[in-house]
């Protein structure tokens, strides 16, 4: 994707993926301009001027408006999550905020004419199959999954308004500017001193992501002129447990003092095939599979982590 062919309008550009994109698309050189509609930390942090990024409030067409008719984004990257703090899990109203948020910008975009949009969903849409593809049983058992397939069907209503639009489904995104209340992030945070870290955590296995390797991908389909299919899985092959997460950090910290111990409850499962998630769709059209390994993305975090502000 070379520089002046594509413009990005970026929502969201202050979360974890959404700070995660805006940097990568910054360093490739793309036009990209960021909307955010508080909590400047991650801003601030590196340095975004308001040429670049600026604040708005995706619940007012009129504002979305104001943005998207100048600005004449060929692709609007869509990353905000109004639900995705942890307090309003169960709140109703924040749920319906958030669908909100999705209908004003698929509508203000098609109005537009804006032509590409790519929604960035999550596998909390998933229930817990063994093997998860895109064509898996959808039955999301907590409220932010239920509002992220609510966000999809309205994705699937408004897909042939856009010449080419598709919704991510996410497995476990993390980036230098993790939030200290993910277990990544918390196991660093935690590692600085010399307290004893005590890990509970049901046997279930992760797919790790990082956020370059999701950058690369965006890249990829944009460049493209392939058609895009509707959903497609963003995952890695490599599957992990808390017991891996936290020997790995544990090796990377090996000059700190802290003392990691597991209580009674916690088992690790035997059989790692019993979880996988297949990327078959996303290599087929794009070619496309991390190539972080959480081995060095953990090493990337862990070296940010002492710099950043959080």
């Amino acid at each position: 994707m070379s520089s002046g062919e594509v413009r990005i309008l970026l929502t969201g550009c202050n979360g974890l993926v959404g700070s995660g994109i805006m940097h990568g698309m910054i360093r490739r050189g793309e036009n990209i301009h960021g909307l955010f509609h508080n909590h400047r930390q991650r801003i601030d942090y590196y340095g975004w001027k308001a040429d670049i990024c600026s604040p708005c409030d995706l619940t007012d067409r009129s504002a979305l408006k104001a943005v998207i008719e100048p600005y004449r984004p060929t692709v609007i990257i869509h990353c905000a999550e109004p639900y995705s703090h942890p307090q309003a899990d169960g709140n109703n109203s924040a749920a319906m905020r958030s669908v909100a948020v999705m209908y004003n910008i698929l509508t203000t975009a098609a109005e537009s004419g804006v032509q590409q949009f790519l929604h960035m969903s999550s596998s909390m849409v998933y229930d817990h199959s063994s093997v998860i593809s895109e064509k898996s049983n959808l039955s999301p058992i907590s409220a932010k999954g239920k509002v992220k397939r609510m966000e999809e069907l309205l994705c699937e209503l408004f897909a042939d308004r856009f010449r080419r639009l598709a919704y991510l489904r996410l497995f476990r995104m993390y980036a230098v500017h993790d939030q200290s209340d993910r277990l990544l992030s918390s196991l660093l945070s935690q590692s600085t001193s010399d307290e004893i870290i005590t890990i509970s955590s049901a046997p279930t296995y992760r797919s790790y992501v990082h956020v370059d390797d999701l950058v690369e991908l965006l890249s990829q389909m944009l460049s493209s002129d392939k058609p895009w299919n509707i959903c497609y899985n963003v995952a890695s092959p490599q599957v992990h447990t808390a017991y891996d997460v936290s020997q790995l950090i544990s090796t990377l910290m090996s000059d700190s003092e802290f003392c990691i111990s597991y209580d009674s409850q916690f088992t690790t499962p035997a059989d790692r095939e019993y979880f996988r998630v297949d990327n078959t769709l996303v290599e087929r059209d794009f070619g496309w599979r991390p190539s972080i390994s959480l081995a060095d993305g953990l090493t990337r975090l862990a070296q940010a982590y002492k710099k950043a502000p959080w």
